[in-house]
């Protein structure tokens, strides 16, 4: 997939830095790899961010308590990870987790049409993800802020998809770092548990 970035925002950077050879072997991080940046021939303030093409984590229903003990389990791992490099990613909302699905559509579905096999011909089928376990990823680093060792960490805006988080202010600096806190328990609030009345565990 192809995105369009303007050359002053901090995205390019942050994704550069969370892409580099080194913090990618770490299996903590579920952050979107950049593959490469290319000039925009028609638009001298934008660049051209080439990354994998993944797919949201909730287009496919979760069928088990494991698959979303899983995507939690990630998630968590991930945003340690990525304020452990010093970065808030201050809108880690649903739609910005996705999922590498290549494990569920071994021969792959149409990027627009996404029941559909590549060529848009037929459905497709695909495996569980208790049968073939996923990887999530974080992606949209546009608002994202990085923080240097010893640097204040307090930020101001308002911008981002989830609205409720109480110390967004574009006047009255707030530390960005539960605020990420904040908008993924919403995932696992609102996105998660509205699907799961009467799911229960089994015991040991």
């Amino acid at each position: 997939m192809i995105k369009s970035v303007s050359r002053i925002n901090n995205e390019i950077p942050i994704t550069r830095l969370l892409s580099s050879k080194e913090l990618l072997a770490d299996t903590c991080n579920h952050c979107v790899p950049v593959l490469d940046v290319l000039n925009d021939p028609f638009d001298l303030l934008e660049v051209l961010m080439v990354m994998p093409y993944l797919r949201p984590f909730d287009d496919l229903e979760f069928q088990t308590i494991g698959e979303v003990v899983d995507f939690v389990s990630q998630t968590l791992e991930g945003l340690y990870f990525i304020h452990r490099q010093g970065v808030t990613q201050r809108d880690c909302a649903a739609a910005n987790i996705m999922m590498d699905s290549g494990p569920l559509f071994p021969p792959g579905h149409h990027p627009v049409q996404l029941d559909y096999t590549p060529d848009g011909v037929s459905y497709t089928s695909c495996f569980m993800r208790n049968q073939r376990p996923v990887r999530y990823y974080f992606i949209d680093f546009g608002l994202s802020s990085y923080f240097k060792p010893g640097e204040v960490l307090l930020a101001i805006g308002t911008k981002g998809r989830d609205k409720e988080p109480p110390e967004r202010s574009d006047t009255r600096p707030y530390n960005p770092f539960p605020l990420d806190i904040f908008i993924l328990g919403n995932v696992y609030l609102k996105d998660l548990c509205k699907d799961m009345t009467g799911w229960t565990f089994s015991s040991l």
